[in-house]
């Protein structure tokens, strides 16, 4: 698809969901008339819109499109129904973004045109300090620095964060080698705090500094199952979570834990018996599920997840 074709496709995608949000249970060929398409291609359309929505991505932040012979009609898009407000900071990042586009600007109309409009919201002159660029996927000191000790076979000293517990901790590591999976570099490490091997994610340490202590290297160290993808292995200090899923979210928890054991009941509903090692990460796993999830064991991950979503109640109440 060439790159006008595309862009005018993703316009009228764009103007789409407003209208079939107005103009519910619309006819196929009123809407194609509405665009200046044939219906072929408003059903290509509308089968791309099943894949659109908003962060995180589930199938509850997907659009949903029901549609026959006759009707049109769209649901999970009210946040496509009005258009965006941003806030200062917003405006200003997205200001300071296009002019870090230097030249290549010119070669887009519209990207100087969105500039203009963008300096115009804002309303005063952008200062540096006003704007928080994101950090790198994964900083290339540390790459650096943990590939060095690797061949060295030297120990270092990480500031890592820890997804299983939410938290940053000092650890000293002796790593292994890296290895690259599902486009994350890792660290193939035995951790001193865990006293057992552990693989860290470079975008999540914050800081690596070299120590002059040497390690041995072990003499075969299996990365088969890492390099297929498999990152998680469970282990006997691991807890388990019995979990009920709704029919409709039983596929996409099915996809997520594929190794898990579970049982399929006559309503669609899925049960499955997660490990898990940190209890906030379970939550927060949890939580991405809303009312499609029901913990069922151990009463303490339940009485987590109860107090986290009141406190979360409470946050935006």
């Amino acid at each position: 698809m060439s790159r006008d074709r595309t862009r005018g496709r993703l316009l009228r995608l764009l103007s789409l969901v407003p209208y079939l949000l107005a103009n519910p249970g619309v006819s196929p060929e009123e809407a194609a008339r509405a665009f200046s398409v044939d219906r072929a291609t408003l059903e290509r359309d509308l089968d791309l819109l099943w894949f659109c929505g908003v962060p995180p991505y589930d199938p509850f932040a997907l659009i949903d499109v029901e549609r026959d012979d006759e009707h049109i009609t769209l649901s999970s898009a009210g946040y496509f129904s009005r258009p965006l407000r941003l806030t200062r900071q917003e405006a200003v990042s997205i200001a300071a973004a296009l002019e870090a586009l230097g030249e290549q600007m010119q070669e887009v109309e519209a990207l100087g045109t969105l500039l203009e409009k963008v300096r115009a919201a804002v309303g005063e002159p952008v200062e540096e300090k006003q704007v928080l660029f994101a950090p790198a996927p994964a900083d290339p000191s540390v790459f650096e620095t943990l590939s060095a000790c690797a061949r060295r076979q030297v120990s270092v000293r990480i500031t890592y964060y820890s997804a299983s517990s939410g938290r940053l901790a000092d650890r000293t590591i002796d790593p292994y080698r890296l290895i690259s999976v599902g486009g994350n570099w890792y660290a193939l490490a035995y951790c001193h705090l865990a006293g057992d091997d552990r693989l860290f994610r470079l975008d999540r340490i914050s800081a690596a500094k070299a120590t002059e202590s040497p390690f041995d290297l072990r003499d075969k160290i299996e990365t088969t199952d890492y390099e297929r993808g498999i990152l998680y292995t469970e282990s006997n200090a691991d807890k388990k979570a019995e979990v009920r899923f709704s029919p409709q979210a039983a596929r996409w928890a099915r996809e997520t834990w594929p190794a898990c054991e579970g049982e399929e009941h006559a309503d669609g509903s899925l049960t499955l018996s997660i490990p898990y090692t940190g209890e906030a990460w379970m939550v927060r796993q949890l939580l991405g599920y809303g009312p499609a999830a029901r913990v069922l064991a151990p009463p303490e991950l339940v009485n987590a997840l109860l107090q986290t979503t009141a406190e979360l109640i409470d946050n935006y109440s």
